[in-house]
This record gives structure tokens, C-alpha cells and sequence, in this order.
């Protein structure tokens, strides 16, 4: 017997962390950020899914004429100017992937964390999301970001490669 529960530990021993725990190593853990999660393994990225960001609907309701809606299109536009403004210009760039029900950042651990750490602080504040807002229209003022469907990066969605 007490062998038995030493060779599960030395079997565990090679196993990714499960949420909450931390990796050897590493500084944070995969719960850390809530309600932002950062996920280091075959795919590295911080996400955050559509319920979480039901939660702070009603602050981007507040200038829906804006086209402001709330999703995950809405926190990328965030997120690039928090990255722009407080991420160290020699960290990895950010590579953004977000739909309408999920924000998607991808790059290093270390650009990721400090993002997260940055988007985490803004999350739990209304006002620092209002203020944000107010920064990317502002930018979008200045520079207005023209869609060009030939520089899209993303890949086709599972019902354009279906028609297709």
C-alpha cells in the first residue's frame, strides 16, 4: 500500500496542472486572472468566454450608440490599447483572435500574464472600462481602422469552408 501512493505521485508527476494549480516554475497559475484564463500548454492564450463578460454588458450598454456591445470584438479593441500603453515595448506582440462570444489573445507567457494583470484590474473597475472606452474612440477618431478583407487573418469559419 504505501508504495501504491508513491508510484501514483511519481505517475502524476508529468501531468499538466489542473485550474488553480500551479506549474513548477511558473509565477502564476491558470485561475490567477479570473475572469480572464490563461491557458499555457500546446496552445498558449488568455481567454475569456461570453458568461464572464455578460457581467459587464451593462457598462457597454451605455454606449451602444457607439457600437459598443460588449463582446469579445469590444475587449480585443481594449485590450490593444492597454497592451499599446502599458506593455513594455520589447515584450512579444499580441496576436488577437476574439469573436462575438470569446476574447482571444495569443503571444509569450510573460506579454500574456502582464496583460492579463492589466485587463483584470480594468475588469473589476466600471469606471476604468468607461475611461478605456473613451481612449479607443478616441484613437478610432484619429486613425480610423479600415476592415480589408484580403489582410484578414483569421480563418474561414466552419460554415464559409462548408458553402464553400
Amino acid at each position: 500500500m504505501e508504495n501504491s501512493l508513491e508510484t501514483l505521485g511519481s505517475q502524476n508527476r508529468g501531468m499538466p496542472a489542473r485550474i488553480g494549480e500551479q506549474e513548477a516554475g511558473l509565477t502564476t497559475d491558470n485561475a490567477t486572472f479570473i475572469p480572464f484564463i490563461l491557458i499555457d500548454g500546446h496552445c498558449r492564450a488568455l481567454v475569456m468566454f461570453d458568461h464572464s463578460m455578460a457581467f459587464k454588458y451593462h457598462v457597454f450598454l451605455e454606449r451602444s450608440a457607439e457600437g459598443w456591445s460588449g463582446n469579445g470584438v469590444d475587449w480585443t479593441a481594449l485590450a490593444e490599447v492597454v497592451a499599446a500603453e502599458c506593455l513594455c515595448a520589447l515584450t512579444e506582440a499580441v496576436a488577437y483572435d476574439s469573436d462575438a462570444d470569446l476574447f482571444s489573445a495569443r503571444g509569450c507567457r510573460s506579454t500574456l500574464e502582464k496583460l492579463a494583470f492589466q485587463l483584470q484590474a480594468i475588469y473589476r473597475n466600471d469606471d476604468a472600462i468607461r475611461d478605456l472606452m473613451s481612449r479607443v474612440v478616441a484613437i478610432r477618431a484619429v486613425a480610423p481602422v479600415k476592415f480589408d478583407p484580403q489582410q484578414s487573418t483569421r480563418a474561414p469559419s466552419y460554415q464559409s469552408r462548408r458553402t464553400s
